[in-house]
């Protein structure tokens, strides 16, 4: 009998082993079954884990030769810096044949976007692939180039496009009810644009004008500004109804993220001197590129020594969808300042304003003191 009770006992205790190894692996199933999905593989601190890099797409900004200028758009979705090697290669489409390649290095922060700007170098007109890979991602864009207006290749004709002109904002309407906007045909001064500020030049194209693919250039200068606080204008947006900031932030009730904000696509600029809280190492001017429409957007910075008393030649691309902002230091569109880029709708516009203030007098009457900025904007051009 007391054999017997031992032999139940050693059957009861493997059974309950058993039971509890069981158990563990179903928990253990159920804990990394949660985590199952698209994010698996992303880890705190990288981890040399290369799915934490997207290669998001590519835009091109300028198919002129020889300016020809190519923007491709990365995310760094790990909580690391990320060191990329990336190299790429512009082909004809017909014979497969090498036009130009090249490598580069760069490093993108942690969770962060990051525009990556190329220059090819070429003299051939017609169908061609830029292809562009690093660190295991991979991406291509087909597209035409074509000559600038004027200049003749071998093999080619002359594809035609927009130049800078004379009359560029022939046509444009002011709304100025202070009398500090300055229009005329070659160019837009305002002065002292301070944060509850109304006004806007702008042209009615006419609906849905502004579609999936553009390309705008322009340039504009700061002269001057309360560097201590965040005087804020808009050099370049487009919508459907006449919109300050203010307008596209919180519409007409002032209350921010309701019904009637407004949609559109915008280009803001905040020259300042001194860090905010959120960003201790932003010093310099802040801006930021959004789509009001779908709700994204992306801050940069512009060095303070590229900002005061200086040109800043502007390029503004919506195409693959992504709005894409790159600012130079010179008139040939060579040496970048810096990028910036979101993902942008479907949705098309037909106002163009090429200046916009931040007006919001209504929203926010406590501010104080008056930040300000003044300067110019002028030489646009909305290409062919």
């Amino acid at each position: 009998m007391e054999s017997k009770r031992k032999i139940e006992i050693g059957i009861t205790i493997g059974l309950l082993i058993i039971a509890a190894a069981f158990i563990g692996t179903m928990n253990q199933y159920i804990t990394f079954g949660d985590t199952s999905g698209p994010e698996l593989n992303i880890t705190d601190d990288n981890d040399g884990d290369e799915s934490i890099l997207v290669l998001k797409g590519i835009v091109v900004i300028d198919n002129q030769i020889p300016n020809l200028t190519i923007a491709v758009i990365f995310e760094n979705k790990g909580e690391l810096p990320l060191d990329i090697n990336g190299s790429w290669d512009l082909t004809t489409v017909d014979t497969d044949e090498t036009l130009d390649s090249g490598t580069d290095t760069f490093t993108i922060q942690e969770e962060s976007n990051f525009t990556n700007i190329i220059f090819p170098t070429t003299d051939y007109i017609g169908s061609v692939i830029i292809s562009y890979s690093g660190n295991d991602q991979y991406a291509s864009e087909l597209f035409e180039t074509r000559p600038v207006p004027g200049t003749t290749f071998t093999g080619g004709s002359d594809g035609g496009g927009g130049s800078e002109e004379k009359g560029c904002y022939d046509g444009f309407t002011e709304y100025d009810p202070e009398g500090n906007i300055t229009l005329t045909d070659d160019r837009i001064t305002f002065y002292r644009m301070h944060r509850d500020y109304e006004g806007a030049v702008y042209k009615n194209y006419g609906s849905g004008y502004f579609g999936q693919t553009f390309t705008h250039t322009f340039q504009f200068m700061i002269t001057s500004g309360n560097e201590s606080f965040e005087g804020t204008f808009m050099p370049w947006s487009l919508c459907n109804e006449i919109s300050t900031f203010h307008d596209f932030m919180y519409g007409d009730d002032c209350i921010e993220d309701s019904s009637d904000d407004h949609d559109g696509l915008s280009l803001t600029i905040q020259p300042r001197a001194e860090p905010d809280a959120e960003h201790p190492n932003g010093t310099g001017t802040r801006g930021f590129v959004r789509d009001w429409t779908i709700g994204t957007n992306f801050q940069y910075f512009l060095p303070l020594e590229d900002v005061y008393n200086k040109t800043i030649y502007t390029t503004v691309t919506r195409d693959n969808g992504f709005l894409v902002v790159v600012f130079y230091r010179d008139s040939a569109r060579t040496d970048i300042i810096t990028s910036a880029s979101v993902e942008t709708g479907t949705e098309s516009y037909r106002i163009l304003q090429a200046f916009g203030a931040r007006g919001s007098k209504q929203c926010a009457p406590w501010w104080s003191p008056l930040a300000f900025v003044s300067g110019y904007i002028e030489n646009l051009n909305l290409g062919s």
